[in-house]
C-alpha cells in the first residue's frame, strides 16, 4: 500500500498545482532526457491522452526514488563505523554501496529504497546490542514495520536481523562452554531483544489495520497464492544454482569479491581463534538467511 500512497500523494500535489506540473514538463523537455517521445509512444499504445499532471508525476516520482535510495549511505556509514571503529572502513563501504549493480539497474523501481529500512534497522539493532538499551530494539522493529508498508520483501530482512542478536549473544555468553548459567543468560537476553524487535513490527501492522484498514497478512496470503500458479521449466536443483548466480550477478563483481573474502576471513577466524565480533554475527546471520532462502 505504501507505493500506492507514494504515487497518489505526488499526483495530488500536481493536481493542486497544475502550473508546477507544466513547469516540470517544460524543464524536462530542455534536458538530454526529454521524455516527449516516450510519452507519445505510451499514449499511442494505450490510445489515451495523458494529462500533464500524470506526466509530471511520473517524472518526479522517478527522480525522488533514487534520491531516497542514496540516503542509505548515511545509516550505512554510521553502522560500519560503529562495528569496525574505523572511519576509513566506513567511507570505503559507503563507496562500495553505490557500486551494487541492482541499485542502479533497477532505478527507478521502488525496490531500491528497501535497503534504507534494512540498514537503518540494523544500525539501531547494533546500537542496542552495544549500549545494552532495549529501546533501540523497539525502534528498529518500528523501522522494519514501516518498510513492510512498502514491500513484504522486508520479511526476509526481518529473519536476517533477528538472527544477529542470536549469534551475538551466543558469542557473548560463551555457549560453547556448555554452561547452564550462560545458557539462561543467552535465552533471557536474546528473547528480550527479539520480543522488542518483533513488537515494533507488530505495532506498525496494527496501526495499518486501524488507520487504513489494511491487513498485511491478507496481502501476504494473496501473494503466496498467486505465486503458486507461477510455472517455469527450471527444476528445483537448477533453481538452487541459478538463485545464487542471480544474487551475485546483481550484487556486482566488486561487492561479490569482498563478500567472498570476508566469508573466508570470518570462517578462518572462528575456527582458529574460536571467537567472533558483532560484524561476524552480522556476516553469519546474512549467510544463514541467504542459504535458507536459496534452499527453501
Amino acid at each position: 500500500p505504501g507505493i500506492i500512497v507514494y504515487y497518489r500523494l505526488i499526483i495530488m500535489f500536481f493536481e493542486k498545482f497544475p502550473e508546477t506540473a507544466k513547469g516540470v514538463i517544460t524543464f524536462a523537455q530542455k534536458t538530454l532526457f526529454d521524455p516527449s517521445l516516450r510519452f507519445a509512444s505510451w499514449e499511442q499504445a494505450m490510445n489515451i491522452k495523458l494529462p500533464v499532471t500524470i506526466k509530471a508525476s511520473i517524472l518526479v516520482s522517478s527522480w525522488i526514488i533514487p534520491f531516497i535510495s542514496s540516503l542509505t549511505v548515511i545509516p550505512l556509514y554510521y553502522l560500519v563505523k560503529k562495528i569496525s571503529d574505523s572511519k576509513q572502513t566506513a567511507y570505503f563501504t559507503s563507496i562500495l554501496y553505490i557500486m551494487i549493480s541492482s541499485i542502479f539497474l533497477f532505478t527507478p523501481r521502488f525496490d531500491i529504497i528497501l535497503p534504507l529500512f534494512v540498514i537503518t534497522a540494523l544500525y539501531l539493532l547494533c546500537l542496542g546490542l552495544l549500549k545494552k538499551n532495549n529501546l533501540y530494539f523497539l525502534v528498529a522493529g518500528l523501522v522494519l514495520g514501516v518498510g513492510l508498508f512498502f514491500s513484504l520483501a522486508i520479511l526476509v530482512a526481518v529473519v536476517f536481523i533477528c538472527l544477529v542478536p542470536v549469534f551475538f549473544f551466543f558469542k557473548e555468553h560463551s555457549l560453547l562452554e556448555n554452561n547452564r548459567e550462560n545458557l539462561l543468560k543467552f535465552l533471557r537476553e536474546s528473547s528480550r531483544c527479539l520480543l522488542k524487535l518483533l513488537g515494533g513490527i507488530v505495532i506498525m501492522i496494527i496501526l495499518y489495520k486501524l488507520l487504513f484498514n489494511v491487513s498485511l497478512f491478507q496481502i501476504l496470503n494473496k501473494g503466496r497464492a498467486s505465486n503458486l500458479t507461477y510455472i517455469t521449466d527450471r527444476t528445483y536443483y537448477l533453481w538452487i544454482g541459478y538463485n545464487l548466480w542471480h544474487f551475485f550477478l546483481f550484487t556486482g563483481t566488486a561487492i561479490s569479491f569482498f563478500f567472498a573474502l570476508r566469508v573466508y576471513t570470518g570462517v578462518k577466524k572462528i575456527f582458529m581463534a574460536k571467537n567472533f565480533s558483532l560484524s561476524d554475527a552480522i556476516l553469519f546471520s546474512f549467510i544463514t538467511t541467504l542459504l535458507a532462502l536459496n534452499f527453501s
